[in-house]
Protein backbone atom coordinates (compact mmCIF):
# COMPACT_ATOMS: atom_id res chain seq x y z
CA UNK A 1 0.00 0.00 0.00
CA UNK A 2 1.39 3.22 -1.12
CA UNK A 3 0.36 6.49 0.82
CA UNK A 4 0.36 9.78 -1.74
CA UNK A 5 2.43 12.53 -0.36
CA UNK A 6 0.27 15.43 0.88
CA UNK A 7 -2.85 13.74 1.30
CA UNK A 8 -4.37 10.23 3.23
CA UNK A 9 -5.24 8.32 0.16
CA UNK A 10 -3.34 5.01 -0.36
CA UNK A 11 -3.06 3.13 -3.45
CA UNK A 12 -2.06 -0.32 -5.22
CA UNK A 13 -0.57 -1.37 -8.24
CA UNK A 14 -2.48 -3.91 -10.41
CA UNK A 15 -1.31 -5.92 -13.11
CA UNK A 16 -3.01 -6.71 -16.11
CA UNK A 17 -2.07 -7.34 -19.66
CA UNK A 18 1.56 -6.08 -19.32
CA UNK A 19 1.10 -2.98 -17.35
CA UNK A 20 0.19 -1.64 -14.09
CA UNK A 21 -2.66 0.87 -12.78
CA UNK A 22 -2.56 2.77 -9.95
CA UNK A 23 -5.97 1.86 -7.88
CA UNK A 24 -6.73 4.11 -5.37
CA UNK A 25 -8.27 1.77 -2.14
CA UNK A 26 -10.31 2.28 0.50
CA UNK A 27 -8.90 0.78 3.74
CA UNK A 28 -10.68 -1.32 6.92
CA UNK A 29 -9.11 -2.91 9.72
CA UNK A 30 -5.44 -3.34 10.42
CA UNK A 31 -4.68 -6.82 11.46
CA UNK A 32 -1.17 -6.92 12.52
CA UNK A 33 0.98 -6.02 9.80
CA UNK A 34 -1.85 -6.34 7.22
CA UNK A 35 -5.13 -4.13 6.29
CA UNK A 36 -8.19 -5.52 4.88
CA UNK A 37 -8.97 -3.71 2.01
CA UNK A 38 -13.02 -2.29 1.09
CA UNK A 39 -12.42 -1.15 -2.37
CA UNK A 40 -10.05 -0.95 -5.15
CA UNK A 41 -8.64 -4.35 -5.68
CA UNK A 42 -11.03 -7.17 -7.11
CA UNK A 43 -10.65 -10.63 -5.87
CA UNK A 44 -8.35 -12.07 -8.35
CA UNK A 45 -6.35 -9.04 -9.15
CA UNK A 46 -2.58 -9.06 -9.26
CA UNK A 47 -1.31 -6.77 -6.91
CA UNK A 48 2.64 -5.61 -6.71
CA UNK A 49 4.17 -6.45 -3.25
CA UNK A 50 7.46 -5.09 -4.31
CA UNK A 51 9.29 -2.07 -6.13
CA UNK A 52 6.42 -0.07 -6.08
CA UNK A 53 8.87 3.51 -5.56
CA UNK A 54 10.08 2.46 -9.62
CA UNK A 55 6.72 2.11 -10.98
CA UNK A 56 4.16 4.96 -12.49
CA UNK A 57 0.47 4.60 -13.99
CA UNK A 58 0.17 2.54 -16.97
CA UNK A 59 4.02 1.71 -17.10
CA UNK A 60 4.55 -1.73 -18.74
CA UNK A 61 6.29 -4.24 -16.58
CA UNK A 62 7.93 -7.92 -16.61
CA UNK A 63 6.34 -9.92 -13.54
CA UNK A 64 9.56 -11.85 -12.11
CA UNK A 65 8.97 -14.33 -9.77
CA UNK A 66 11.86 -15.20 -7.29
CA UNK A 67 11.94 -18.40 -5.02
CA UNK A 68 13.35 -17.39 -1.59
Amino acid sequence: IVKQTGSGNRYVYVYSNGKVAYNKVELGQRMGDSYELLSGVENGDTVVVAGQSRLADGVAVQIVNRAE
